[in-house]
C-alpha cells in the first residue's frame, strides 16, 4: 500500500536523472528534502540537496554498477525514488534501483513498452492516432527516412539514412519517415486513466542556432506556446494513450505539426526538461507526486509570460573558470575548473517574454564571451 501523499512530502526522496537539477530545485521550492544522483552534480544541484553525487557514465548514460553503488552509499535503502531521463535504454537498471523503494513514476515495464517501436506505433495505429510511417526493417534508400535508436533520448541518436550508412555504429534501431513541419511537445499529468494538459512547447534543434550544425536533431531547447492549434485532437490523443497504457505522473509527448495536422513521435513517460517552462514555485513536482497517486488538478495556475530555455553545448574541451559569476538567467552550473568535453552540455540558459529565441541566442553569445573573452577563440569552444 502506498503511503499518503502528505507523508511523502515530509520524507526525503532520491532523485535520479542524467541531470537532476530541475527536479531537485522544484522539490526544494516545496520544502521537500532530496538526495540527488546524476552525471554532473552541478553547484546549483548541490545547493538544493541534502547530499548529491556525480555518477560515472558510459556513452553518456549511467554506468549501472556505479549508479547502484552510489545509491546504496548516498541514502537509506528505502528512500522513495523519483526519476527523470536516463533509463529509456535500460529500464532493467531502473528496476534494480527501485528494489525496496517506492517508485514515484511509471514502471520499468511501461517504459520498455513505450520505447519499443514494435509496441508503441501499432498502439497508435489501433487508437487511430496520426504518426509517421515507422518500420523495423530498412527501407529502400532515399532521403525521406530517419534512423532512431531504440531507447534513445535527446535527439543526438537520430540520423538520416545516408548518415547511418556512412557511420553504421548504432545498436537496436528503427526507421521512421521524415515529415515536414515544426517539432512540438506537450507537457501533461496522467493518473492512469486520463491526462491533464499543462502546456505546449515549440522545440528547437541544432539547426536553429548559428554555431550548432553538426548534430541537427540534437535537442537544443524549447519555447512555451500560448496558442497551440489542434488542441481538441491532441487532448483526445493523449487521453487515449493514457487510458490504454496506464501512464501516471508528469510526462511529455513529442509531435510534428504540419499542414496535414499533428503526428505523434514519442511519449516520454517521466518528467522532461521542458516542465520548468510551465511551473510555478515547484508546483509541477507536487503534482507529479499527486498524479503518481492517481490525483489530477482541477485547474492549475500557469506562468503569465512565454518562457524559453536553451542548452549550451561545448564545441571543444573547455575548463570552467574559477571566478565565473553565473548570470541569473542560467542554471546547471558546473563547478569551477570542471573539464567539459566537446559535445557535452555546459549549462542551461533561460529567457521569457517575446522574441525568446533571439534572447537565448544573444545570451549564449554573451555567456560565450564571459567564458572566453578572446573573440578569436570563442567559436571553437561552442557547438
Amino acid at each position: 500500500m502506498k503511503p499518503a501523499l502528505h507523508d511523502v512530502l515530509k520524507t526525503p526522496l532520491l532523485v535520479v536523472a542524467l541531470s537532476g537539477r530541475a527536479l531537485a530545485c522544484a522539490a526544494h521550492k516545496l520544502g521537500v528534502p532530496v538526495y540527488v544522483l546524476d552525471l554532473f552534480n552541478d553547484t546549483d544541484t548541490q545547493a538544493c540537496a541534502i547530499a548529491s553525487q556525480r555518477v560515472a557514465s558510459k556513452e553518456s548514460v549511467f554506468d549501472p554498477e556505479a549508479l547502484l553503488a552510489a545509491a546504496q552509499a548516498l541514502c537509506p535503502a528505502n528512500t522513495p525514488l523519483v526519476y527523470g531521463a536516463g533509463f529509456e535504454s535500460n529500464p532493467q537498471l531502473l528496476a534494480q534501483l527501485a528494489e525496496g523503494r517506492e517508485l514515484l513514476g511509471n514502471s520499468p515495464a511501461l517504459i520498455e513498452q513505450l520505447k519499443d517501436p514494435a509496441y508503441f506505433f501499432p498502439l497508435l495505429k489501433s487508437l487511430k492516432i496520426p504518426h509517421p510511417e515507422t518500420r523495423l526493417s530498412q527501407p529502400e534508400f532515399n532521403e525521406e527516412w530517419l534512423i532512431k535508436q531504440i531507447g534513445g533520448a535527446g535527439g543526438q541518436h537520430v540520423q538520416t539514412l545516408q548518415e547511418h550508412q556512412a557511420n553504421s555504429s548504432a545498436g537496436a534501431i528503427y526507421y521512421q519517415k521524415r515529415l515536414a513541419g515544426n517539432p512540438h511537445s506537450m507537457v501533461f499529468l496522467a493518473n492512469g486513466e486520463q491526462a491533464y494538459i499543462i502546456g505546449y512547447n515549440e522545440q528547437w534543434h541544432d539547426e536553429e542556432f548559428s554555431f550548432t550544425t553538426q548534430t541537427p536533431f540534437l535537442y537544443k531547447g524549447a519555447m512555451s506556446v500560448a496558442d497551440m492549434p489542434l488542441q481538441e485532437g491532441l487532448q483526445e490523443a493523449v487521453n487515449a494513450i493514457v487510458a490504454a497504457t496506464g501512464l501516471r505522473g508528469l510526462c511529455s509527448m513529442d509531435m510534428m505539426l504540419n499542414a496535414s495536422g499533428f503526428h505523434i513521435l514519442e511519449i516520454n513517460p517521466r518528467p522532461t526538461a521542458s516542465f520548468e517552462l510551465h511551473q510555478l514555485q515547484g508546483n509541477l513536482f507536487y503534482w507529479h507526486l499527486q498524479a503518481c497517486h492517481g490525483v489530477l488538478p482541477e485547474t492549475l495556475p500557469h506562468p503569465k509570460n512565454q518562457r524559453a530555455h536553451s542548452i549550451l553545448y561545448a564545441g571543444n574541451d573547455v575548463e570552467i573558470p574559477d571566478n565565473l559569476q553565473w548570470p541569473a538567467w542560467t542554471a546547471d552550473h558546473p563547478a569551477p575548473h570542471r573539464q567539459i568535453r566537446a559535445g557535452d552540455p555546459i549549462c542551461t540558459i533561460f529567457a521569457q517574454g517575446g522574441r525568446s529565441l533571439q534572447k537565448v541566442q544573444q545570451r549564449e553569445q554573451r555567456l560565450l564571451f564571459m567564458l572566453n573573452p578572446n573573440p578569436d577563440k570563442q567559436e571553437r569552444y561552442f557547438k
